[in-house]
């Protein structure tokens, strides 16, 4: 087993946890090392798992990764910041707005596009100048990344309960 790819020791690991059949399966990390067309074996092997009723934690860093799960968690010094559907932490994200009226460029950052583009587009009264609507909204890391912050300026905020003889 020395000699094995990254990619072949992942294969033997998953072959052996699945050599009981378990009903629940936590994986760390089953995707490192392996190649893109692995990984989507993998993956597809995962969901037909999860099809079948086997329960499967994945703990990743590779937050592209954690868009095929059902429902993610985000942690941080054992405290969960976030635990939701992977379509609603990305609802979490902000989206730039690039309205293009001839050569020029206006952009806008909304927090909830869904519910604001409209309004935004409806104050150029869908003007036939605009031209081209470019939208870019935040990846599932930069989300991630800034709940991690949020988390980290709380922890270093002073405790209001730290008087003397409080």
């Amino acid at each position: 087993m020395y000699t094995f790819s990254g990619g072949m020791k992942q294969r033997v690991s998953l072959a052996c946890a699945m050599l009981h059949q378990p009903r629940m399966l936590f994986l760390d990390e089953p995707t490192s090392g392996v190649d893109p067309r692995l990984r989507e074996t993998f993956w597809a092997h995962f969901r037909a798992l999860s099809a079948q009723g086997v329960t499967l934690l994945v703990s990743t860093h590779q937050m592209d990764e954690a868009l095929f799960c059902d429902r993610i968690a985000i942690i941080r010094g054992g405290a969960v910041l976030a635990s939701d559907p992977p379509r609603e932490l990305l609802r979490r994200g902000r989206t730039r707005v690039r309205l293009w009226r001839g050569g020029q460029a206006e952009e806008v950052t909304l927090d909830d596009y869904q519910e604001q583009l409209p309004a935004l587009l409806h104050r150029y009264g869908l003007d036939a100048a605009v031209n081209r609507v470019e939208l870019e909204h935040d990846t599932l890391e930069t989300i991630v990344l800034r709940l991690i912050d949020a988390a980290d300026r709380e922890d270093a905020q002073p405790s209001a309960s730290h008087g003397i003889g409080g």
